[in-house]
């Protein structure tokens, strides 16, 4: 798998021609580990989307968690 810069992942969001499974999966082996673990932890497929999203919401929320708390 070729992993991309961060600035060319969020410029291909934005032009709408990666969604986040593609996002997750170009990012970095770290975050698809993590994603994967997400995934089994809850009981969904790493093949959809909506899955995707979720992770990618709860992420958001937990590095606006530790921002409140000076952690981030």
């Amino acid at each position: 798998m070729r992993y991309e810069p961060e600035n060319i992942l969020v410029q291909k969001m934005q032009e709408g021609i990666y969604k986040w499974k593609d996002y997750i999966r170009h990012h970095s082996r770290e975050l698809n580990d993590e994603y994967e673990r997400y995934c089994q932890f809850h009981g969904i497929s790493p093949e959809e989307e909506e899955s995707a999203e979720r992770f990618m919401d709860m992420r958001e929320q937990q590095f606006e968690e530790a921002l409140k708390h000076g952690d981030a």
